[in-house]
This record gives structure tokens, C-alpha cells and sequence, in this order.
């Protein structure tokens, strides 16, 4: 799955010719993919739209999304945009473009509709650019390529295949039984659950929050309420997790948990704590290279940046501590996996080669956690 951008819609504002007075206004904002967010205090009347903007790994504009007004009492009749400020944006030449039927609606309304064809310079895939307008405005850019599909067709678009949900609460039901059996027989390490549920907690509540856009209404306690319960929920399941799985590890693997106990009994000062941080943190960013390097997808499909610090400290920081919770699920999640494909299955290579055509199945998820 491709990595989404953002940009500032100050610079969005002046590179698709937004007037003078809405550009004003609209830089207030910052404009997310998939996440339409409404400028620092939300006042509706100060913005005159919502808008989702994708770019590519180089920066260039891919995709844009735009929700005017409800209410608009301007009667004027406004001069036609001209799309190629569009294009311009997306780093393409107009001239190497033919016009063509439009086939990809948008949602926003529209009064001005245009689509073109053509090829990618760079690998001569065949191109559609499609592009709407309201009074004068930008409402919807895409460049589709071989790889685009229309998303609002499919049925079941949203939220974990279903594989994955089986997957997950099959795990759950397991490991609550596991769980009870070592707490019973007193092998349960009930301390390291309870200090990696915390932090988990912590840890997904404080990423949440940061990365939320709040404001002094009524809705702002639901949002809060929902952030917790969610972070509680998904650091109860890790806990039960790693209580059920603890003991089996400690018995086949017990290398591998010797930096979590000198963790958990003599902290992150230990010596062996922070190599294994240190080691864990130079695998992470060569992994973080390797996806830099990466301009297109498997499909040709471009690589959106991963650019949440332009949103300043308080995203970037949320971003951060994301990862690191997801990085903590996951890693438990698949082990507990692998566990109770060993057990069911009871041969090793058996169990390993079902345990990697499932991890295969379902690697376009971004986190196991519910």
C-alpha cells in the first residue's frame, strides 16, 4: 500500500490560482489525504472549502479533492479556471496531453469538467488526467493510471479483510485461554503484561490525542472518550497477548527476551537495554531507506511522502509514537501467530510455511490492532 502525503495548502493555494482572499483564509489550514480538516478553530465561515491533497515521493501533485461551501451567496459569474495550474502542480506537460471524455466523477459539485490522455515520460504508461471545477475553483484532480481503481465501487472498501478479522479474534480467543492456563500454573508474568499494557496505553492514547484536531465544542469529550477506550481495548488485548505467549518464548526463545526483562527489572539504563535499542533503532532506519528509495509500487502506482512533520511538532510527534505502537502490536501479534499455528499443525515447517502464506495474505494492512 502506497504511503499517503500531505502538503501545505499555502503552497497548494498559490500553485492552483486560489484568489487572493481565499488564499488568505485557506492557508489556515492543513490539508491531509483521507482526513478533510477544517483550519485552527473550525469556523466554517472563514474557509471556503475542505480539501485532500496527494502528492508523490518528488512532491508532485497526484490527486486533489476539494468540498466548497454549502451556502454560497456570491452570484457573480466567475471566470473559468484554467487547468493547467493543475498540471503545472502535478509536474506535467499539457501539450503532450489529448482531450478526451470524462469517465471519474467527483463528489464535490461541478460546473466544469475535463479529462485528457496521454503516456508517463518516464515509463510510457498509458495516462488519464481528470479535473472538475465550481465557479471558478478547483473541486477535483486525479491522474489515473494502470494501477487506479474506483474505490467508492467496491463493496466492503473500508477497515481489515476479512481474513485478517478472523485471524485476529481467533488469536484473542486463544490467548484468553492460554492466559487463564498460566495464571493458574503460575508461569503467567503478569508484571511485564501489566507494564507493556501501560505503555501501550500511553503510548496509543498520547499518539491519538496529538494527532487530533481539536476545539472547544461538545464533541471534543466524545473524542476523547473514543481515543481511550480504543487505546485500552487494543493495551488489554496486548497484555493478554504477551501473557499467553510469555512462557512459551522464554522456553524456546529465551535469548530474545532477556533485554525486556532486564527492561522491566532494572530499566532503560541497563547497558544491554540500550544496545538492543540501539540496534533496533539502525534496523529501522535502513528499513526507512530502503522505502525512501522506492518512487513507485509494485503496480507502477507512485509512492505518496510520508511528510507529517510539515504539520508541525505536535503531528510528527503523534506519527512517531504510531509507529512505535504499531510496531509493539504487531510484533506480538505475529508471534502469538506463529505459536498457535505450531501448536495446532505441530510441525515446525508445516506451521512455518501456512504461518508465511498468511502473513502474505494480509501484508497490505498497516497494523493488526483493532
Amino acid at each position: 500500500m502506497a504511503d499517503e502525503g500531505l502538503v501545505p495548502c499555502k503552497t497548494l493555494a498559490s500553485r492552483i490560482g486560489m484568489r487572493n482572499r481565499d488564499k488568505r483564509n485557506f492557508r489556515q489550514s492543513q490539508c491531509t489525504p483521507k482526513q478533510v480538516v477544517h483550519g485552527w478553530d473550525y469556523n466554517w465561515e472563514f474557509l471556503w472549502c475542505a480539501a485532500s491533497v496527494f502528492t508523490d515521493a518528488q512532491g508532485k501533485r497526484q490527486k486533489l479533492e476539494a468540498v466548497p461551501r454549502q451556502l454560497d451567496k456570491d452570484i457573480s459569474t466567475p471566470a473559468p479556471f484554467d487547468f493547467g495550474r493543475l498540471f503545472q502542480a502535478a509536474g506535467l506537460d499539457q501539450s503532450r496531453f489529448q482531450p478526451a471524455a470524462p469517465q471519474w466523477t467527483p463528489l464535490a459539485p461541478f460546473d466544469d469538467r475535463k479529462a485528457w490522455t496521454g503516456t508517463a515520460v518516464a515509463t510510457g504508461d498509458p495516462l488519464r488526467v481528470e479535473a472538475a471545477a465550481w465557479r471558478g475553483r478547483p473541486v477535483f484532480f486525479r491522474i489515473v493510471g494502470p494501477w487506479s481503481h474506483p474505490e467508492r465501487d467496491q463493496a466492503g472498501g473500508g477497515g481489515d479483510p476479512l481474513l485478517l478479522t478472523v485471524v485476529k479474534y481467533l488469536a484473542l480467543i486463544a490467548s484468553l485461554v492460554l492466559t487463564w492456563h498460566n495464571v493458574r500454573t503460575g508461569k503467567a508474568d503478569l508484571r511485564g503484561g501489566a507494564k507493556l499494557a501501560a505503555f501501550y496505553f500511553c503510548t496509543l492514547s498520547g499518539a491519538s490525542l496529538l494527532q487530533a484536531h481539536h476545539a472547544a465544542v461538545n464533541a471534543e469529550l466524545t473524542m476523547f472518550w473514543i481515543v481511550v477506550s480504543n487505546a485500552g481495548f487494543n493495551a488489554l488485548a496486548l497484555g493478554i497477548f504477551y501473557t499467553a505467549l510469555e512462557p512459551w518464548v522464554r522456553k524456546r526463545w529465551p535469548q530474545s527476551l532477556i533485554s525486556w526483562s532486564r527492561l522491566t527489572t532494572l530499566g532503560p539504563r541497563d547497558p544491554q537495554v540500550g544496545q538492543a535499542l540501539l540496534l533496533g533503532v539502525v534496523f529501522g532506519c535502513l528499513l526507512a531507506v530502503v522505502g525512501f528509495l522506492r518512487l513507485h509500487g509494485p503496480g507502477g502506482e507512485p509512492m505518496f511522502a510520508f511528510l507529517y512533520p510539515l504539520m508541525g511538532l505536535r503531528q510528527a510527534l503523534g506519527g512517531a509514537m504510531n509507529s512505535l505502537t504499531g510496531s509493539l502490536f504487531d510484533s506480538v501479534f505475529v508471534l502469538l501467530v506463529l505459536f498457535l499455528l505450531r501448536v495446532i499443525l505441530r510441525k515446525q515447517w508445516l506451521a512455518t510455511g501456512v504461518f508465511i502464506l498468511l502473513m502474505a495474505s494480509i501484508n497490505s494492512v498497516n497494523s493488526s490492532r483493532w
